[in-house]
């Protein structure tokens, strides 16, 4: 009886181990190595990156590699990752995905993230501070090296959530919103160039009365703060314009409240001829409560807003009360670069996880990344009737109107 020639290597590989082929079994490297007739570590060497090539023949690569496909063979790159001590996974803490801004600078970020081989988690808060908190937490848990945070306002329980993560190496960035007293970049547009330029503006339409409207209980932020300034450094610099410049903040966010800061100004005896909102969402708040007293945009009163935030698409979805003002008006205002602020600050946090937390001003404090903003002019700040020279006209009776 003659005895069957051994069986060559290829002739194995044509049957796989049924291991292998069993519906819903993860391929693993030891049916590749089954297969082909290697070892384990032969199958490893080929499939798995290594820092120096591996000694393995050609044809065996290619076997190996042919094999893999035929298997459907995927590389259990979480594992490999955490096995060095890395997730290359991000976490974006935001407030909520309608936010204008938020949402395309979180889009941004994540693309950018992907593009350098990470993957992001989202997490949105509503507003609530112990979702912010339970966000943090379940970030920590899956070991994410790098966080986001997009118009999380920092409280004290926030902040020992925040302490947490930088005490276990978690590298963050925010948005806007510097962290004081911590190593901690913010990336934000250049608010004190957005002021200085729109103010520019204003005076060489031949505004000289303007009003500096803040939405309520942000007049403190830093953002806010600089748009004032860098408008102040414009006016203060030309005394022999005499320009009036006032800042107020509204109590709320409704049109009465709104109304209760414009009209007792408006009724004076330098009525302003510009106001300029604190953002858009509040110059259409603005515009709207005008319109409620007669009050036309820009014919009795221009204004500007900041952000740039699409009006048209937002008219025709019908949001808040802009359906209520009797034309779309589209506004001057400043643009903030949002998609390139998402793309920095995913670039500055990866360095940052990449270097070890390197850069910035040595961990003594927060460091900032200013991205240039653009003036939009529109049609809501040319001088008003009232002040121009053939065509004077005075305001409407104000408070007749409900």
């Amino acid at each position: 009886m003659s005895v069957p020639p051994p069986k060559t290597r290829q002739e194995k590989v044509r049957k796989l181990p049924a291991t292998a082929t069993k519906r819903g079994k993860r391929t693993t490297l030891k049916d590749i190595a089954e297969a082909v007739g290697v070892s384990i570590n032969t199958v490893s060497a080929v499939l798995n990156e290594r820092s120096s090539p591996a000694r393995v023949g050609d044809s065996t690569r290619r076997e190996i590699e042919e094999v893999a496909r035929r298997l459907g063979y995927r590389r259990n790159t979480a594992a490999s990752l955490l096995a060095g001590g890395r997730t290359k996974t991000l976490g974006i803490l935001l407030e909520n995905l309608s936010n204008s801004l938020a949402a395309p600078m979180a889009e941004a970020f994540e693309q950018e993230a992907a593009r350098r081989g990470y993957q992001c988690f989202l997490g949105c808060t509503q507003y609530d501070g112990l979702r912010r908190i339970d966000y943090i937490e379940r970030f920590l848990s899956h070991s994410v090296e790098g966080l986001m945070l997009i118009g999380v306002w920092l409280d004290p329980d926030v902040e020992v959530a925040l302490n947490s993560a930088l005490s276990s190496n978690t590298a963050v960035v925010t948005v806007d919103i510097p962290w004081t007293d911590h190593d901690v970049p913010v990336i934000c547009g250049n608010h004190f160039m957005g002021g200085r330029i729109l103010a520019e503006h204003l005076l060489e339409v031949g505004h000289r009365n303007i009003l500096y409207l803040s939405p309520p209980d942000v007049l403190h932020f830093d953002s806010i703060q600089e748009r004032i300034l860098g408008m102040r450094s414009v006016i203060e610099n030309r005394p022999d314009l005499a320009c009036e410049f006032e800042v107020a903040e509204t109590p709320g966010r409704g049109l009465t409240v709104v109304s209760d800061v414009l009209l007792p100004r408006l009724r004076g005896a330098k009525p302003p001829t510009v106001v300029a909102a604190g953002h858009d969402l509040h110059a259409f708040r603005v515009i709207t409560a005008l319109a409620e007293q007669g009050v036309q945009v820009p014919r009795d009163v221009a204004v500007v807003g900041y952000d740039d935030i699409q009006y048209d698409l937002l008219w025709s979805l019908g949001v808040e009360a802009y359906n209520m003002l009797p034309v779309p008006i589209r506004i001057t205002t400043i643009r903030q670069p949002v998609r390139e602020i998402g793309r920095e600050a995913a670039r500055v946090l990866i360095d940052r996880i990449e270097r070890g937390h390197a850069g910035g001003n040595g961990g003594s404090g927060s460091f900032r990344v200013l991205i240039d903003v653009e003036l939009v002019v529109r049609d809501t700040c040319r001088l008003p009737d009232r002040v121009r020279g053939a065509s004077r006209r005075p305001l409407p009776t104000l408070g007749s109107q409900s």
